[in-house]
């Protein structure tokens, strides 16, 4: 199996299953425009479920929340499936794998953490909902910090909302120098620092786009799915 083709199954691990929700607030008007001819009431604030079959559906009353339970296994795995990398490849191209997954990676560790802080303020819920929220962040906060351990890296995962939106519109590239900070036993060459690691880019309007687009668009920008 080629590197990228890894990397998708890595990824898939770690974005599968997502209990998540996009807060209209944090969104610019210059990026609502796009979605002018969407339900807007429906798609911002409501709670949906990236499922492991790939689909996105709203939560509702009797929801396969159970998926969210496989989390820390799946996530196991993907320690595991790294390990065997890091043996099989020369170290450049590991660390370009594992450039690329703390790319990832990093984004769900803020993103789950902020949604499960603030689920509050944008989504009415039952109670259980957030206690979800929570294990699926101790899921994701956990993984942050079995990578570290096993790949003696540190990983920043302090993003601004710049840098969320810089993540979903994927107009830059991030080396892994930029993202984590070493340790003494640290297997790369370069010493890193935690810094900030994005410039502010302006944000394109982009055309009207359906309900049905739009979750298209949000498969393959967050989820990195070809679906």
């Amino acid at each position: 199996m080629g590197m990228e083709e890894t990397l998708k199954d890595l990824v898939q691990k770690l974005n599968r299953p997502f209990l998540f929700y996009l807060p209209m607030s944090i969104v610019p008007e210059t990026v609502m425009e796009a979605f002018g001819s969407i339900d807007i009431e429906t798609f911002f604030d409501t709670v949906v479920l990236y499922g492991n079959n790939g689909e996105i559906n709203e939560i509702s009353t009797g929801s396969p929340y159970t998926q969210l339970l496989e989390k820390p296994t799946l996530l196991g795995h993907n320690i595991l499936r790294l390990l065997d990398e890091q043996a099989a490849l020369n170290t450049s191209r590991f660390n370009a794998l594992l450039e690329k997954y703390v790319q990832q990676l990093r984004f769900y560790v803020f993103t789950s953490r902020w949604m499960y802080e603030h689920i509050g303020e944008h989504c009415t819920i039952e109670k259980n909902v957030k206690s979800y929220f929570k294990l699926q962040n101790t899921a994701y906060v956990h993984h942050k910090e079995e990578i570290e351990s096993k790949f003696q890296i540190r990983i920043n995962t302090d993003l601004t909302s710049r840098q969320i939106l810089d993540h979903l519109k994927k107009d830059t590239s991030t080396t892994l120098s930029k993202l984590v900070g070493n340790v003494d036993e640290s297997p790369y060459e370069n010493k890193f620092s935690n810094t900030d690691i994005l410039k502010e880019t302006p944000i394109e309007k982009r055309p009207l786009i359906t309900d049905r687009e739009a979750r298209s668009f949000l498969l393959k920008t967050v989820f990195n799915d070809g679906g």
